[in-house]
Protein backbone atom coordinates (compact mmCIF):
# COMPACT_ATOMS: atom_id res chain seq x y z
CA UNK A 1 0.00 0.00 0.00
CA UNK A 2 1.39 3.66 -0.92
CA UNK A 3 1.00 6.58 1.50
CA UNK A 4 -1.59 8.40 1.01
CA UNK A 5 -0.83 12.31 1.53
CA UNK A 6 -3.62 14.99 1.33
CA UNK A 7 -2.65 18.59 2.93
CA UNK A 8 -0.79 17.50 5.76
CA UNK A 9 -2.53 13.99 6.74
CA UNK A 10 -0.59 11.30 5.96
CA UNK A 11 -2.40 7.66 5.60
CA UNK A 12 0.27 4.46 6.17
CA UNK A 13 -0.02 0.23 6.44
CA UNK A 14 0.77 0.04 9.97
CA UNK A 15 3.19 -2.15 11.29
CA UNK A 16 3.89 -4.68 13.90
CA UNK A 17 6.37 -1.69 15.62
CA UNK A 18 2.22 0.02 16.27
CA UNK A 19 0.41 -2.83 18.21
CA UNK A 20 0.68 -0.65 21.18
CA UNK A 21 -0.62 2.77 19.07
CA UNK A 22 -3.51 0.33 18.03
CA UNK A 23 -3.99 -1.39 21.42
CA UNK A 24 -4.20 2.65 22.83
CA UNK A 25 -6.44 3.62 19.93
CA UNK A 26 -9.31 0.43 20.46
CA UNK A 27 -8.73 1.48 24.37
CA UNK A 28 -9.43 4.97 23.66
CA UNK A 29 -12.21 4.18 21.11
CA UNK A 30 -14.36 1.39 23.56
CA UNK A 31 -13.65 3.94 26.66
CA UNK A 32 -15.74 6.56 24.57
CA UNK A 33 -18.40 4.28 24.04
CA UNK A 34 -19.03 3.34 27.66
CA UNK A 35 -17.35 0.10 26.81
CA UNK A 36 -13.36 0.01 28.02
CA UNK A 37 -14.01 -3.72 29.57
CA UNK A 38 -15.01 -4.88 25.71
CA UNK A 39 -11.19 -4.70 24.96
CA UNK A 40 -10.08 -7.65 25.39
CA UNK A 41 -7.01 -7.83 22.90
CA UNK A 42 -3.54 -7.03 24.02
CA UNK A 43 -0.57 -5.78 21.94
CA UNK A 44 0.51 -9.16 21.93
CA UNK A 45 -2.42 -10.57 19.93
CA UNK A 46 -2.65 -7.43 17.74
CA UNK A 47 1.06 -8.34 16.96
CA UNK A 48 -0.05 -12.11 16.55
CA UNK A 49 -3.66 -12.14 14.37
CA UNK A 50 -2.34 -9.06 12.47
CA UNK A 51 1.64 -9.62 12.03
CA UNK A 52 2.30 -12.92 12.29
CA UNK A 53 2.40 -15.85 9.56
CA UNK A 54 -1.69 -15.47 8.64
CA UNK A 55 -2.79 -12.07 9.20
CA UNK A 56 -6.55 -11.77 10.20
CA UNK A 57 -6.26 -8.31 9.64
CA UNK A 58 -4.98 -5.14 7.92
CA UNK A 59 -4.41 -1.40 9.87
CA UNK A 60 -4.21 1.85 8.67
CA UNK A 61 -2.57 4.76 10.46
CA UNK A 62 -3.87 8.19 9.93
CA UNK A 63 -1.11 10.83 11.19
CA UNK A 64 -1.58 14.80 11.07
CA UNK A 65 2.18 16.65 11.11
CA UNK A 66 4.03 13.71 12.14
CA UNK A 67 1.23 12.53 15.11
CA UNK A 68 -1.12 9.57 14.84
CA UNK A 69 -4.59 10.84 15.22
CA UNK A 70 -6.54 7.91 13.78
CA UNK A 71 -6.76 4.53 12.28
CA UNK A 72 -8.77 1.60 10.66
CA UNK A 73 -8.75 -1.93 10.69
CA UNK A 74 -10.01 -4.11 7.91
CA UNK A 75 -10.75 -7.66 7.59
CA UNK A 76 -11.26 -10.00 4.50
CA UNK A 77 -14.56 -11.49 5.40
CA UNK A 78 -17.69 -13.10 3.97
CA UNK A 79 -20.37 -10.68 4.42
CA UNK A 80 -23.27 -11.92 5.91
CA UNK A 81 -25.36 -8.56 4.82
CA UNK A 82 -25.74 -10.13 1.21
CA UNK A 83 -26.03 -13.49 1.67
CA UNK A 84 -26.70 -15.02 5.35
CA UNK A 85 -27.92 -12.52 7.98
CA UNK A 86 -31.64 -14.39 7.65
CA UNK A 87 -29.92 -17.05 9.17
CA UNK A 88 -28.81 -15.10 11.76
CA UNK A 89 -31.98 -13.61 12.31
CA UNK A 90 -33.77 -16.69 12.17
CA UNK A 91 -31.85 -18.25 15.04
CA UNK A 92 -32.26 -15.27 17.29
CA UNK A 93 -29.22 -13.06 16.64
CA UNK A 94 -30.42 -9.29 17.35
CA UNK A 95 -28.38 -6.81 15.93
CA UNK A 96 -26.52 -3.85 17.64
CA UNK A 97 -27.91 -0.63 16.13
CA UNK A 98 -25.17 1.34 17.58
CA UNK A 99 -22.56 -0.65 15.55
CA UNK A 100 -22.43 -0.62 12.26
CA UNK A 101 -20.35 -2.05 9.89
CA UNK A 102 -18.84 -0.47 7.16
CA UNK A 103 -18.21 -1.99 3.78
CA UNK A 104 -16.62 -0.28 0.60
CA UNK A 105 -16.53 -2.36 -2.02
CA UNK A 106 -18.08 -2.36 -5.82
CA UNK A 107 -17.78 0.93 -8.12
CA UNK A 108 -17.48 3.36 -4.75
CA UNK A 109 -13.47 1.24 -4.03
CA UNK A 110 -13.12 1.20 -7.15
CA UNK A 111 -13.73 5.37 -7.35
CA UNK A 112 -11.86 6.07 -4.29
CA UNK A 113 -8.88 3.54 -5.54
CA UNK A 114 -8.72 6.30 -8.98
CA UNK A 115 -8.89 9.15 -7.33
CA UNK A 116 -5.89 8.19 -5.07
CA UNK A 117 -3.39 7.10 -7.73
Amino acid sequence: MEDILASDIRVRQATVDDVELLHRFSVDLATYEDEPQAVTSTPQTLARDGFGENPQFVAIIAERSGRPVGFALYTYNYSVWTAARGFYDKIGFRWIRNWLPCRLSGEALDKLADERS
